[in-house]
């Protein structure tokens, strides 16, 4: 943490700033200080689901975006709700290019027998997280918390601000999507 920090200049008048009033945006002590009451929460939260250097990665990468951003962002209900949502999305967008697809892929090369059999394997997850990818957005957002994230509907549906019956539609249009994308590229890898 204390690496991002130097980023920044001292810290004379600070604290003097209202944080939440938005005067923070209007200089460098002003967004240190904002940083310095927010991140070390932040950072515990994200060591829950990360190692203790991603997790730090992940919230350095958010302030910087909010400072990068800090002119254009408008917040409705408090900068710690702001936070720790954005904090949310940051740690699921990591985990899903991170983790959750070296995971699977790793399972598969295990199984598989020649590497001829890996190379087939590795083309069709390539094909198929482009499919994912083409996804319309939400539904996108719905399928992979589903199917990478491990999450309920419920959970989804909280988290994306929707209902849970948009949610299963969500899902039934992504397996349907996915289907007609990946049918001839299964027929391929299935028979050949």
């Amino acid at each position: 943490m204390n690496r991002f920090l130097s980023l920044f200049t001292s810290r004379k008048a600070a604290y003097r700033l209202l944080i939440m009033d938005d005067g923070w945006k209007k200089s460098v002590p002003g967004f240190r200080s904002f940083f310095e009451k927010h991140a070390k929460r932040l950072y515990y939260t994200a060591c829950r689901h990360l190692s203790p250097e991603n997790a730090e990665d992940v919230v350095q990468e958010l302030f910087i975006d909010i400072w990068e951003r800090r002119q254009s962002i408008k917040v409705r209900t408090s900068w710690e709700g702001y936070l720790y949502a954005a904090l949310k999305y940051r740690i699921f967008r990591f985990l899903d290019q991170q983790n959750a697809l070296n995971v699977e892929l790793s399972e598969a090369v295990l199984e598989a027998g020649t590497e001829e059999e890996i190379l087939d394997f590795e083309a069709l997850y390539l094909m198929l997280e482009d499919s994912v990818d083409k996804l319309p957005e939400q539904c996108g957002k719905v399928f992979r918390a589903k199917y990478y994230g491990n999450k309920k509907n419920k959970e989804i549906a909280k988290e994306l601000g929707i209902s849970i019956e948009t949610v299963k539609s969500h899902l039934k249009r992504g397996h349907m999507l996915l289907r007609e994308q990946m049918r001839d590229a299964l027929a391929n890898f299935l028979f050949f």
